[in-house]
């Protein structure tokens, strides 16, 4: 009887300190496209560093991709709330994801102690361990007065999103999806402008003569 109840308290002690590591993500933004990104924030359901001391490692890996991507680090803004602050905001065309460390444990209090070696934060944490934002294409630093863009309506300043049914990342990829088209085909360009989404129909003109003969060689 005895020996039953000291297997059910220890059952529950392991129960207990297992629940304990297992904490809640319960908001992270920037999520998806946005027009400007100068911070990401994560937000846990309870606290994950003790109160006081700041100086943790980071939870999460920011990884972009871009051109002149800037320079950022992480910070605690308090026992339950991660930000990590780019040097200047992310330029059009940039994507960037947000992933949990592997390594990463939650202290919510000054001497606990680690996480068995091996441990998943993973399996430690619930909700938004990864995420990905983006903002969106490439800007638009000049248009051809007369020319098939500026007579759609679209201006220097905007961001294309979107050629087409393709999603637009980079610069190069307008070029290539052009090439791709012949002259007169009308195609739907969504662009971003003032933080707003439109959609311009742009009838495509005849390639530059330089272009056709690079690609007849």
């Amino acid at each position: 009887m005895k020996a039953g109840i000291r297997a059910l308290a220890s059952a529950a002690l392991a129960s207990a300190s297992t629940g304990a590591l297992a904490v809640a993500i319960v908001a992270a933004t920037p999520q998806g496209e946005v027009a400007q990104v100068r911070q990401v924030t994560v937000k846990f359901g309870e606290a994950v560093v003790p109160f006081g001391d700041l100086r943790l490692p980071d939870p999460f890996t920011i990884a972009c991709r871009g051109a002149n991507v800037p320079a950022g680090s992480g910070r605690w803004a308090n026992d339950r709330v991660w930000l990590y602050d780019f040097r200047e905001p992310l330029g059009p065309g940039t994507s960037c994801s947000a992933t949990l460390r592997g390594d990463w444990k939650p202290t919510p209090k000054s001497g606990t102690a680690p996480a068995p070696t091996g441990a998943a934060s993973a399996a430690a944490v619930s909700g938004t361990t990864r995420f990905a934002f983006s903002t969106g294409g490439p800007a638009i630093v000049a248009v051809q007065p007369g020319g098939p863009a500026n007579r759609a309506g679209i201006a220097a300043g905007d961001v294309i999103v979107r050629f087409g049914d393709r999603a637009i990342e980079d610069p190069e990829d307008v070029a290539a999806l052009t090439l791709e088209l012949e002259p007169g085909t009308d195609v739907p360009i969504d662009v971003q402008r003032n933080g707003k989404r439109q959609t311009m129909d742009v009838t495509l003109g005849t390639r530059p003569p330089l272009r056709r003969a690079q690609a007849g060689r």
